[in-house]
């Protein structure tokens, strides 16, 4: 069993026989859903196209560079955990994971990660009144890092050419998206009735400002689509493998 309190090699040795094991049954290791994991399963795809004895060499540095980049997170956990506790703001714990090396950029990646926060102690604390955990963050409506597919999507309504600045790591840049980001979270009640039920079960909920986030990269990809403009991933239904195709091979 793995010690939790401590990163070494056998942190390293487990994921490599978990990505082996994903190997031998036709199970892809990298997701292509967002980045910068798409990067390494295009890598990992084209590595199982070649002679069996190298690409299991490149499968070792693949998880061995993935490894690496998690390190620098583990050694900050107790800066980002003080923050979190110290602050209450998912700005300034999203702005403490992006300040580690590898997680900055758009802020996209350091926002994935505080959102798996959000769910923990470090943002919940325990109400003896309602019986459930409430969330203790103090500015999740009011501040939000907007990643590249809700950055094409801003472009798209704004008749902006589709990728301008969807990468930029520029604050000016990301001040402007976010902006533009409130502006369209503001108008959320002449559109949304928190109260209308979804399929008739179970009323919708009130809107968050994260929501409007995914939805306008959700935009991107359907225009995307609807406009035939380069690939689009296949729909996986749940439950379905992803492999990596006719070319992969087992143990």
């Amino acid at each position: 069993m793995l010690d939790l309190d401590a990163w070494d090699s056998r942190i390293f040795d487990a994921a490599l026989c978990a990505a082996r094991r994903c190997w031998q049954s036709q199970r892809a290791v990298f997701t292509e859903a967002y980045c910068p994991s798409r990067a390494l399963r295009r890598l990992e795809t084209a590595a199982r196209r070649g002679p069996r004895v190298s690409a299991e060499v490149f499968l070792e540095r693949l998880v061995r560079r993935t490894c690496k980049q998690l390190r620098g997170l583990w050694d900050h956990r107790f800066q980002i955990a003080l923050e979190a506790e110290r602050t209450r703001s998912w700005r300034a714990v999203i702005e403490s994971i992006m300040r580690v090396p590898q997680f900055g950029g758009t802020g996209f990646v350091a926002k994935e990660l505080t959102s798996d926060l959000l769910q923990t102690c470090l943002f919940c604390t325990w109400s003896e009144a309602s019986q459930t955990w409430e969330s203790q963050c103090e500015d999740l409506n009011g501040w939000c890092p907007v990643g590249p597919g809700a950055r094409r999507g801003l472009n798209r309504l704004h008749g902006r050419p589709t990728n301008a600045h969807a990468y930029s790591h520029s604050q000016a840049v990301s001040d402007k998206f976010i902006q533009e980001l409130l502006a369209i979270y503001a108008q959320r009640t002449a559109h949304w009735n928190p109260s209308d039920l979804i399929e008739d079960l179970s009323p919708a909920g009130e809107l968050m400002l994260h929501d409007v986030q995914f939805q306008l990269c959700e935009f991107d990809k359907y225009e995307r689509a609807r406009l035939e403009q380069g690939r689009v991933r296949r729909y996986l239904l749940a439950g379905s493998s992803d492999s990596l195709g006719p070319d992969s091979w087992s143990a």
